[in-house]
């Protein structure tokens, strides 16, 4: 019995002094800007877009969402009409909707844009004071058509589609001209 209360007092006291000390963990570490120069100083792209659709991805390994959007303005890093960036699935993930407008202030890294909850980034709707700041954009000189390479397999799965079906058609002609 003494060892079973003493066990019992030395778990709480151990539990006591982990909660005594707690340690700050934050999901998610950001330095947002200021104001939107310091988002534009600080980002390699910057612009405004509506979302086509969204997919998941991976990079590396990593899962991601791919989001294709249809470029408005643009203030910094783009020239073309539309864009895919990438938002990664963890606590930094920016949460795109279809259909949705947004102000994106996103960064390169190999090629690719990406967008995290960690900047200026927001719906269109609650942007106006960054857009006033800004200034008025540019549009897209560069326009770009994202669907094939967006939708791929929808293209390869429609190739393969024509490609059978007109072998099949050659096929029906060669037997029923051989059969003459």
């Amino acid at each position: 019995m003494k060892w079973i209360t003493i066990t019992l007092m030395t778990s709480c006291m151990f539990l006591l002094l982990i909660v005594s000390f707690p340690i700050n963990v934050d999901a998610c570490d950001c330095d947002i800007p200021d104001n939107a120069s310091e988002g534009l100083e600080q980002s390699d792209a910057v612009f405004t877009g509506k979302v086509k659709s969204i997919k998941r991805t991976k990079i590396d390994g990593e899962a991601f969402n791919a989001v294709w959007i249809e470029v408005g303005e643009i203030w910094k890093g783009i020239k073309e009409s539309q864009i895919v960036v990438y938002t990664s699935w963890s606590s930094c993930q920016f949460e795109f909707e279809e259909g949705e407008e947004y102000l994106l202030y996103s960064y390169q890294v190999s090629g690719n844009y990406y967008v995290t909850n960690c900047g200026r980034s927001n719906k269109l709707s609650g942007a106006t004071m960054d857009i006033d700041q800004l200034g008025p954009g540019v549009e897209a000189s560069v326009y770009v058509n994202l669907a094939f390479k967006y939708n791929k397999w929808n293209w390869v799965f429609i190739s393969i589609c024509i490609v059978l079906f007109a072998g099949g058609i050659a096929t029906y002609l060669v037997r029923k001209n051989t059969k003459k």
